[in-house]
């Protein structure tokens, strides 16, 4: 029997319902085609941006996350799977989902613009997804908010 080629696949909009950016594109490293930007944030609110995380394989699979940030330590980010919070998993390291075959799950990613957050400033977050049986298999987003 031969195992089904594992492809995570992550895509992001700026809304719940909204189109989500660029599905059935992979790539291993942050480009402009994956990425959502929201601009002229404010110092004291909160933004919402939604991850998808799907499976393009032909056979249930564990997904893995993974988040790298840059930018002003003032912006903070929560991540939530539908009610639960799951932040503390994801800044870990420890994150998974398992997710059915052509199936998705979906995240919400808040970021808190926190005082001192300077004008001009840019705050990017690269979120990876893994297949936690091939963990070569990537698919990753940008989400950037910009002061």
């Amino acid at each position: 029997m031969v195992d089904a080629v594992r492809r995570p696949d992550a895509s992001a909009s700026l809304t719940k319902t909204g189109v989500f950016k660029l599905d059935n594109f992979y790539s291993p490293t942050a480009v402009k085609k994956q990425t959502i930007r929201r601009n002229r944030v404010a110092v004291g609110k909160s933004y919402d941006f939604y991850v998808r995380l799907q499976n393009d394989s032909g056979t249930a699979d564990t997904l893995t996350l993974k988040a790298v940030a840059s930018g002003p330590g003032t912006v903070s980010a929560t991540y939530f799977q539908r009610s639960t919070n799951v932040t503390d998993d994801v800044i870990t390291d420890e994150y998974e989902t398992p997710v059915n075959a052509g199936s998705t799950t979906n995240l919400r990613v808040r970021l808190k613009i926190g005082p001192g957050t300077p004008p001009g400033s840019v705050y990017r977050l690269v979120l990876t997804v893994a297949s936690s049986s091939d963990p070569s298999r990537v698919d990753v987003v940008r989400l950037i908010a910009a002061r």
